[in-house]
């Protein structure tokens, strides 16, 4: 029965995204989703808990961050090939569309790690430094 309802919730959820529903539509599917998996029991909820998911999920930011800028790069290097040595433009495009997805994921990775990782934890020391001052201060004022 968890299963059944879960495995409704997905699939609301993807033909939500997939068709292109409007957010009126698609955000109560996700809540759906995240309701029948609330329990972490399940086909579904099993399924979305899986290592390469979590680990999608951590580089995600990184992604949504690189993302223009790597397919940008990779379409003006498609142009100059097609523009240079007179390749047909439809496959090298689908190449360069194909070698930007392939190498996205490896970059946002580094991306999280070197950069977005060290970031978080940085502030997360100065928030904890503030915390600290601001009842130090507290203690002092009353």
């Amino acid at each position: 029965q968890l299963t059944a309802l879960q495995c409704g919730a997905l699939g609301l959820a993807l033909c939500a995204v997939a068709l292109g529903w409007n957010d009126l539509w698609i955000v109560p599917a996700l809540a759906l989703l995240v309701g029948a998996c609330w329990t972490d029991r399940g086909v579904v909820a099993q399924a979305l808990c899986a290592r390469p998911l979590h680990w999608l999920g951590e580089v995600s930011y990184s992604v949504y961050l690189l993302h223009v800028m790597w397919l940008t790069l990779w379409g003006l290097m498609a142009r100059w090939a097609v523009a240079t040595y007179q390749w047909d433009a439809f496959w090298t495009g689908l190449l360069a569309c194909l070698c930007a997805l392939i190498t996205l994921l490896p970059l946002a990775h580094l991306a999280y790690r070197f950069v977005e990782g060290p970031a978080r934890s940085g502030v997360m020391t100065l928030y904890d430094r503030f915390v600290a001052h601001a009842g130090r201060l507290r203690l002092a004022l009353t």
